[in-house]
Formats: structure tokens, sequence, C-alpha cells
């Protein structure tokens, strides 16, 4: 009768035909995370914009090479930088100079809005652990920065099959043998990281402060201060070298200039694949540290 009425005896437990929830796994809040992503507008019109630059800008430079006063020679020359093969390592520089800043702005939209619309303490409030919780956001934008970046290779690439076949040059993919196949695997890997090392800085900067404006901001606005000092350290002789070496964009543009169906000629002093590597894996290291130590201490609401 006790039980009856919703009073229970002392060891006994409330609904025992219910089922004991547990804390979401981490598979779970990936898969969670993923579909927020492709929900939003933001996600679709971001890649939108990714691919139509890409694509516009193999086509319209095809034709301004074309249209201009320069010699036959000197037209074939430009041109074969748009035509196939090579077409296909041109999208993908391509869109890695759009691809940083889109995907910045994606990244730091998807962390930062969820402090300006309280998603993020109801959350947390869940009884998810918070780093499972950062880490599942991380992991749905890793996966979203590969489909960007495969996604919009794959537009230009397109874009100079068409201007391959409608200026009536020689289609080609060259000799695609197994290490065509390794050349085309290491530019996206290479692509990949560069872009996700911008996808971090946007991540932890959006987490930090709380706030999408600031994620854009630092995140787009880190590049081109970069390149400014990079500039100015030119300058001031070998130390600045030296520190040149050790920026962002330095290294993540070692690391793409190196993209190519054979062994790319790349400036001297530029930084090694390895160097670069190991400089991109302690600014993100570090900043994701950062991340997670301020998310863990953040009074948000309860949850651990």
């Amino acid at each position: 009768m006790a039980d009856a009425a919703g009073i229970t005896a002392p060891g006994t437990t409330v609904g025992t035909n219910r089922r004991q929830r547990h804390p979401a796994s981490l598979a779970s809040l990936v898969s969670m995370e993923r579909i927020k992503i492709m929900k939003r507008p933001m996600t679709w019109i971001t890649l939108l914009i990714l691919v139509a630059a890409t694509m516009a800008i193999v086509i319209i430079a095809y034709i301004s090479i074309h249209a201009s006063n320069l010699t036959a020679a000197q037209k074939a020359d430009r041109i074969h930088n748009f035509t196939l093969p090579t077409g296909i390592q041109r999208s993908f520089e391509i869109s890695g100079f759009f691809g940083a800043v889109v995907l910045v702005v994606l990244s730091a939209s998807i962390v930062g809005s969820e402090y300006s619309w309280g998603t993020i303490r109801m959350m947390v409030g869940t009884g998810v652990t918070r780093s499972k919780l950062l880490l599942a956001k991380l992991i749905a934008l890793s996966l979203a920065t590969i489909v960007f970046v495969v996604v919009s290779a794959a537009a230009g690439s397109l874009a100079s099959l068409l201007v391959t076949v409608l200026g009536g040059h020689t289609l080609t993919l060259g000799t695609v043998n197994s290490t065509w196949w390794g050349d085309l695997g290491l530019m996206l890997v290479r692509s990949f990281f560069a872009r996700w090392v911008w996808v971090v800085v946007a991540f932890a900067i959006a987490s930090i402060f709380r706030s999408v404006a600031a994620g854009i901001a630092v995140g787009i606005g880190w590049t081109f201060l970069e390149q400014i000092g990079a500039a100015l350290l030119g300058l001031i002789g070998s130390i600045g070298d030296t520190i040149n070496r050790y920026l962002i964009s330095t290294n993540t543009a070692a690391l793409t200039a190196r993209n190519g169906f054979s062994p790319q000629s790349v400036d001297k002093g530029t930084p090694s694949s390895l160097h670069a590597f190991a400089v991109l894996v302690v600014y993100t290291a570090v900043l994701l540290a950062i991340t997670f130590v301020v998310f863990r201490r953040r009074d948000i609401a309860s949850g651990s």
C-alpha cells in the first residue's frame, strides 16, 4: 500500500521497471553535435560560399588569361595551372585560402552561440562531463572540416574539368597509379590539417571568451596580423626570420606548398614538413589545453 501511494520503504528504488539513465557516450554526443551542425543554415551557407568561390576563381582565372595580351607561349604556360591535372592542385590552393575564413566563421558560431542561446547551460546540467562535451564539439567540427576540404577541392577540380573540355585542351589526369593516389591523399591530409589549425583557434577563442564575435575576429584577424608581422620581421634580420619560422601562417603555408602530383620546389628558408607539423601541433595543443581547463572550471551550472 505504501508503494501504491508513492511512498517507498528505505532501501527500495522508485520506478523499478524504469531503465536507469546513464550519461551519454562520446559517440552519441558527437552524433548529436554533428546533427546540430548539419541543421544550422550557417553550415550550408558557408559551404556554398566556399564551393562557389573556388569554382569561380578557377573559371575567372582561365577566362582572364585567355583575354589577356600575353603571348601564346605565356598564355599556354598560365592556362596549364588551371587545366587538369594541375587544376586539382590549384583547387586545393584556392579552396584553402577561402576555407580558412569560412571554417573560422563556422567554428566560432557553433561554439559561441551555445553561450548566447543558453544551450550550454542545459547540456552541462545533464551530468555529462564537461571534457566529453567539449571533445564531442571538437570532433564534430573536425568532421565538418574534412567535408569542407573534400567538397571544395572537388568543386574546384570540376571547374578545372569544365575549362579543360570547353577550352579544347587535352583531357588527362597524368599517370594515375599508386604514387598519384598517394600524392592526392597527402594533399587532402595537408590541406585538412592546415585548415583544422584555424578551426582550433576559432574554437578555443570562442569558447574561452564565450563569444562568436571574439572567435571570428581573432581567427580571421590572426592570419592578417601574422602576414603583416612576417613582412616587418623580415626587416630586422636573422632574429625576425627565426620568429617568422614559428608563426602559424608560415607553417601552414609550408605544408600546403608541398601539395602536388610531383615533388614541389619550395622557396629557400621554407620550414620542413616535420618542423611545420611540430610547430602547429604545439599551437593546437596549448590552445586546446587552455580551452579545456577554462571550460572545466567555469561556473555555468551544476555538472561535472
